[in-house]
């Protein structure tokens, strides 16, 4: 009996890993409307789940490539998991693809400060901070004018 057992469980853990690319309601990722995708990405990062997350935004990507806002969202997941070189590359695309995404460079910022490149966190704050304002909201202008005052006055810079 312990030996149908352990069979059992062997072939559940086999099924589970098969099923792995299997989504909601048995459909397969790419089968899953993007707003859905998008639905669920969100819920996995807010969860703290960034490689799920990034799963869910790569899939979308893959259909629909000139999305600011999803290059945006796998740049924060990426950097949830630590990864702030490829976080930069998202946030760049981003960028490209929607050059007054002041998210995109306040986010690109962060990156930056935490790969010890003060001078182009500085000046991603900056931009996201005029950005921030020309878009009258005042309270990102605040938060991403102060990170770029903070970075000037701790290593003698200004830009």
């Amino acid at each position: 009996m312990d030996r149908v057992v352990t069979i059992a469980r062997m072939v559940l853990v086999a099924v589970s890993i098969i099923l792995t690319g299997v989504g909601w309601s048995g459909a397969m990722a790419e089968d899953i409307p993007v707003k859905d995708l998008l639905a669920r990405g969100g819920e996995k990062a807010r969860e703290g789940n960034y490689a799920g997350a990034i799963e869910d935004y790569t899939g979308i990507l893959a259909r629909e490539p000139e999305l600011a806002e999803v290059y945006l969202l796998r740049g924060y997941a990426r950097a949830g998991l630590g990864d702030q070189t490829r976080a930069i590359g998202d946030y760049t695309r981003a960028i490209a693809i929607k050059p007054d995404s002041a998210q995109s460079f306040l986010g690109r910022g962060a990156a930056q400060e935490a790969l010890a490149n003060p001078p182009g966190a500085i000046a991603d704050y900056r931009r996201a901070a005029r950005l921030f304002l020309e878009q009258g909201n005042t309270a990102g202008h605040e938060r991403a004018a102060g990170l770029a005052g903070k970075l000037e006055s701790t290593y003698g810079l200004r830009q």
